[in-house]
Order: C-alpha cells, then structure tokens, then sequence
C-alpha cells in the first residue's frame, strides 16, 4: 500500500473511533430534560418521603416571661356553693416569672356572699336560718408552671399566644367561723396580647375545714374565674 493510501486508512479509522465514542456516549447519558422529565412526580401522585428523620416546628416566645411581674385583677363565681348560698369573690393576684415556664404567685379574694331564693323561703315560712359557713376573705401563695405555649391566627397577619397553666398553693381562708388553714390548685389558660396585656380563665379549687353549727367538714370550694393583667 502506498504512503497515500495509508494516510486515507488512518483518517477513516479516526473517523470512526470518533463517530463510535459520541454514539456510545449518548445512549449512556440522557439529555437533562429527559432525565428530569423522569424525576418528575406524576399529578395524580404524592410526592415520597425523601427521609425517615422526623421534623418538628420550633417558635421562640414572642414574649419572654423570664424576671417579669404580672398583675390582674378579676372575678370568680362559686360551682358547687350551698343550696341556700351564692357566693362571688373578687381577686387580685401578682405574679412573679422565674423563667418562661415557672413562675410565683400571691392572690387575694374577697368574697360577696347572699342568701337564695331556698333560703330566703326557709326564713321567711319556717323562721330558720340556714346552717352554712362562708368565705369571707382568701388569700394564698402559690408556685405555677406552663405546660404549654401556642398562639391562635385571627387574619393572616394578626396573631395571639397562650399559655395552658397549673398551679399548686397554701394559704389561709377567712370563714365566718373563723380563719382557717387551705390548699389550693388552679388550671386554666393565659392568653397574651403583644407584650404588656394578659386575659387569664381557668378554675380554681379551695380546699378547707368549714364548722358549721350542727356539722364540719372538709370542703372543695370550686370557682371559675376570669381576669384581666398587665405585664411589667
């Protein structure tokens, strides 16, 4: 073969090693399209899950509690009062946030007692007086914990945030018997309004010894009770 012809071999095996090289290329690797036309999810299918970790939505308090001073002032009405007795109470209660969560308490109510229709029956056609003791004056300090914090939407801009609380205390009670030693639990709810407001509801349990002229005993006064705070 001469030196030609030789040189013509070699172009053409170039050539075709070249044309080989790019064929077997594109049938290993697909244009991006296609490749993320595949990864595509299909419209009538869910997405997969693409981890099996478990998220969780983290909020910071809007507000923080820590080393401030609540103060409210509300109102109270008696669940399970004696039949010839309703009792109401006003409250004035401070706070004291060691933290977020914990915080102390020192409460005072001063009670509104009248007799009921019962009563005022039993006087008037029998001439008796009912046999009750009642709450004159309470006062108590207590130790308080926020289970936990939420908020509620109103609009798609406007927030407000709660707290769903416990707590436990001891005090004294004020009967028209006399004074008396008590425990005391409340649970309810606090909802804040930006940083300076506060609207509690909950209920409150009074745990003490009544004396009553012809019997005694212990009682659970249970009030349901509201009230309105400012935040310091």
């Amino acid at each position: 073969m001469d030196e030609g012809g030789y040189d013509a071999m070699k172009k053409y095996f170039v050539l075709g090693l070249w044309v080989g090289f790019n064929v077997f290329a594109a049938t290993q690797e697909m244009p991006l399209e296609s490749r993320l036309d595949q990864l595509a999810v299909p419209e009538n299918l869910a997405p997969l899950g693409v981890s099996n970790e478990k998220i969780y939505a983290v909020q910071n308090r809007f507000s923080p509690m820590q080393s401030r001073h609540e103060l409210s002032l509300g109102g109270a009405t008696q669940f399970n009062s004696d039949s010839f007795l309703s009792s109401r109470q006003a409250e004035l209660d401070y706070r004291f946030y060691l933290t977020n969560r914990w915080f102390l308490g020192l409460g005072g109510a001063l009670g509104f007692n009248s007799f009921t229709a019962s009563a005022d029956r039993l006087i008037e056609d029998q001439g008796l007086i009912p046999d009750i003791d009642y709450a004159k004056f309470k006062a108590d300090l207590s130790i308080g914990f926020n289970l936990f914090y939420g908020k509620f939407r109103v609009t798609m801009d406007q927030v407000f945030y709660f707290d769903q609380y416990v707590t436990l205390g001891a005090g004294i009670a004020e009967l028209s018997s006399g004074r008396t030693g008590m425990v005391t639990a409340d649970v309810g709810m606090v909802f804040w309004f930006g940083q300076h407001l506060s609207f509690r509801a909950g209920v409150k349990d009074y745990i003490y010894q009544e004396k009553k002229v012809l019997s005694s005993g212990v009682v659970h006064s249970l009030n349901g009770h509201i009230g309105i705070g400012v935040v310091l």
